[in-house]
């Protein structure tokens, strides 16, 4: 009986532990931009990431850059990233890397996708995603990390949003990403009665 009650506990953990969503968020502007080049152009960004499901929940609204994306290449956006090889990845990303350093793109933010919507605004433009998946993302930029390795330096504080324009092709304004809330998901109130059940069973066989 004991060890069913170990086996069914075990199983319980291992399915709901490494359930959880994290919460970050970054405040964008030019001084963490590197080189540095002095826009007025500001932002902010919420990034949820599910880990059970491997999904990234984007919210980004940003003021003093206008992308015009009726016109050829974006309008503000760089047109680099509309273009040749780059033409997938789109204007907005992830890159891996320190605050003050320039890292690669790991998860890009492309337009025409129904998981990735811009809407311009009077001050600005704002962008959204939907359960866009981690694996959707790095087959779009040929990154190689495994989520689980992406997840942990998400956490660390090892990413950053920039935002490439033609005034700044290396990036208008960037945001290092910084953790929030975690929500893990509870135990079920089955699996708690049948811990507590274990609990005891294991204190009764230490007094025997």
């Amino acid at each position: 009986m004991l060890k069913l009650l170990t086996l069914t506990a075990a199983g319980l953990v291992a399915g709901t532990a490494h359930a959880a969503t994290f919460e970050l968020s970054a405040t964008l502007n030019d001084v963490q931009t590197v080189p540095r080049n002095f826009s007025d152009a500001t932002g902010a960004a919420t990034l949820v990431v599910d880990d059970e499901d491997e999904t990234l929940d984007f919210s980004l609204s940003v003021a003093g850059i206008f992308p015009d994306l009726d016109a050829v290449g974006g309008g503000d956006f760089a047109d680099v990233f509309f273009d040749g090889d780059n033409a997938a990845l789109g204007p907005i990303h992830l890159h891996f890397g320190d605050a003050g350093e320039a890292g690669p793109v790991v998860v890009p933010f492309p337009t025409g996708r129904d998981d990735v919507t811009y809407t311009e605004t009077d001050a600005g433009f704002d962008l959204t995603t939907n359960g866009y998946t981690y694996a959707e993302a790095v087959g779009i930029s040929g990154a190689t990390a495994p989520f689980d390795a992406f997840l942990g330096e998400l956490l660390a504080g090892n990413y950053y949003i920039n935002i490439h324009t033609d005034v700044a092709p290396s990036g208008e304004i960037r945001g290092q990403l910084e953790t929030g809330a975690v929500a893990p998901v509870p135990l079920p109130a089955g699996g708690l009665l049948i811990l507590g059940a274990f609990g005891a069973l294991a204190a009764f066989r230490r007094k025997g």
